[in-house]
């Protein structure tokens, strides 16, 4: 018998309210829109559905119709089929919407009292909070890359790093300014691509799961995935999904 301390975790149940799409935010935090009820994996409208979602939201996507049926759209990528759909520990709805507003229903309501009480059981067995990527999508740098871009520039900036023209901000490859040996990816203003798929706006001010460099502190500083729900569509009119009667637990932290 294998010691527990390296028993594998139990998956958490998979939410069977299919169809829906699924948004990975950050870490074990990911996203569900519950779609209308139709038939078959490829039905055009679903599909369409959520690849504008994908293209908007430039987040991983996936369309799931069953347990062993989804579609996965990667940002920027082609689209490749999926033979098992993600088991996330920890869900939110109601962040995310759609080009088309969904049709409201009895059918499509009964499926998101589903998820409320899905969400309130992960909510009960999962983490008491939510922190973003730790290694800010970094990887370690080679004796190459540490030489090439240890120290600063004569500006004060870390090596690497170059001025948009456009807005003034930071980008390039540098070391990060807490993990010296780690190396990481640095956006500017231009580089944001989320947007909301309902009305075009940006999600959040910097791009998600990005990193950004701060002259007030010089340091490099993540932006979590879970920032986008901090977005306010001013076009949402989905009011089953709105209504705090129906809202699920929350208390969370997410950091």
């Amino acid at each position: 018998m294998k010691p527990s301390f390296l028993a594998r975790p139990t998956p958490p149940p998979l939410f069977t309210g299919f169809p829906y799409i699924l948004t990975h935010f950050a870490g074990c935090l990911y996203h569900i829109i519950l779609l209308p009820k139709a038939t078959g994996l490829h039905e055009p409208n679903q599909f369409e559905t959520a690849r504008q979602q994908s293209q908007a939201n430039r987040l991983p996507t996936w369309l799931v119709v069953s347990e062993m049926e989804a579609v996965f759209f990667e940002p920027g990528l082609s689209i490749a089929v999926s033979v098992t759909t993600p088991r996330p520990r920890s869900i939110t709805f109601g962040k995310l919407l759609t080009k088309e507003a969904i049709p409201e229903g009895k059918e499509i309501l009964g499926r998101y009292r589903a998820l409320l009480l899905h969400a309130d059981f992960l909510h009960g067995h999962g983490p008491a909070y939510f922190v973003g990527d730790l290694t800010k999508g970094g990887r370690p740098a080679s004796d190459a890359e540490i030489h090439r871009f240890n120290g600063r520039q004569p500006n004060g900036l870390p090596k690497g790093l170059r001025q948009c023209s456009i807005c003034q901000q930071w980008y390039g490859l540098c070391l990060d300014t807490n993990i010296p040996r780690l190396l990481v990816s640095v956006q500017c203003l231009c580089q944001n691509d989320n947007r909301c798929a309902r009305c075009g706006q940006l999600l959040y001010e910097l791009k998600l799961n990005s990193n950004f460099f701060s002259e007030s502190d010089g340091c490099i500083w993540h932006v979590p995935g879970f920032c986008a729900t901090k977005h306010r569509c001013p076009l949402a009119v989905e009011s089953w999904v709105t209504d705090s009667s129906l809202s699920p637990k929350t208390g969370r932290n997410m950091q």
